[in-house]
Parts: C-alpha cells; sequence; structure tokens
C-alpha cells in the first residue's frame, strides 16, 4: 500500500507539479481546519468529563488504573485533559501518548465530521493535557503491549463526556 501511494503521488507530481500538489494539499487541509472549527463552535462551550476505573492492568489487581477525561470546549477549540488518571501501570495496560491524542482525535472527528476523509486539519483545532507518566502517557519502559483496553476507555469516556451536548451522535456506553 505504501509503494502504490508513493507510485500514486509521484504520478501527481510529473502530472501536475509537485508545487502544485502541495498548494491543492495545504487548501485541503486548511478548508479542513476551518469546518472542524466550524464544528466546534457550534457546541456550547464548557467543560465535559467522566471517568473510569479499569479492574486490573494484567499483574496487580489491587492499583489505581483510572483514566479521567475532561473535555474542555472553548469557542472553535477543543482541549483534552487527562489529568488525575493513575500512574502508568506494572501491567501492559498502559497506552502511548501518541495514541492516546490519536484516539482522542479520532472519536471527535467521528463525532462532529462523521463522512470527513480525514486529514490534519481535522486535529487542528484541539489542544491535551497529557504529562508524562500517566496509564495514557506511560515513559519507557512501562510495558504497553495490552493497551487496547485504555482505547476502548478512551472511546468510552469521550461518549459519556459529550453525549450531554451530542445526544444523537454519542452511541450508548458499552464498557462499565
Amino acid at each position: 500500500a505504501c509503494l502504490q501511494g508513493r507510485e500514486r503521488v509521484q504520478a501527481l507530481c510529473t502530472k501536475y507539479g509537485a508545487a502544485m500538489l502541495q498548494q491543492g494539499m495545504e487548501y485541503v487541509i486548511a478548508r479542513t481546519d476551518r469546518s472542524m472549527r466550524d464544528a466546534v463552535r457550534a457546541l456550547a462551550d464548557g467543560e465535559y468529563g467522566a471517568s473510569i476505573r479499569l479492574d486490573s492492568d494484567g499483574v496487580n489487581p489491587n492499583g489505581d488504573f483510572r483514566i479521567n477525561l475532561r473535555v474542555i470546549v472553548n469557542g472553535d477549540r477543543v482541549r483534552f485533559s487527562l489529568l488525575g488518571s493513575a500512574a502508568s501501570t506494572l501491567g501492559p495496560v498502559n497506552m502511548p501518548a501518541p495514541g492516546t491524542r490519536g484516539t482522542l482525535a479520532s472519536v471527535l472527528k467521528g463525532l462532529l465530521m462523521p463522512h470527513d476523509p480525514a486529514n490534519e486539519g481535522h486535529a487542528q483545532c484541539m489542544d491535551y493535557e497529557l504529562p508524562p507518566g500517566l496509564i495514557v502517557s506511560p515513559v519507557r519502559p512501562a510495558p504497553v503491549d495490552s493497551y487496547g483496553y485504555a482505547l476502548e476507555c478512551l472511546t468510552e469516556l469521550m461518549f459519556r463526556s459529550l453525549a450531554g451536548i451530542l445526544p444523537d451522535q454519542c452511541p450508548a456506553g458499552g464498557f462499565q
């Protein structure tokens, strides 16, 4: 797939020129950013949040495995705060920070612009409070093999947090 993508981009550069292709990409990203900001601006400003606790980290059944999410909407920007989440765990349920940011951005994009082809413009209005060392932002050598549990929690937390302002877009909960 990567080789096919490279060949197609090279063919477009040959046909239209690299500068024209770059200009077109920048236009699409800027237009997407404006559209996403319009969608965020339509939301009620405020702070929305939820919390989930995992039962275990796969190693320690008695630890603190809480994930806190606050979604702060302010004008055309959204800030995701994961402050108050548990420290990274001994077991492999930790979610690397890039995955945390990507999950939150993907869910918000899916809720606000579900049929739009994805590009970086969807995430330019988003900021993150995500200090290192949490269950959702571990530091090496913390294990991350089973981060799917945290990913599922983050998705559920987005739905719980935004259900009050996006009731028709947020599905019913699937995680207890």
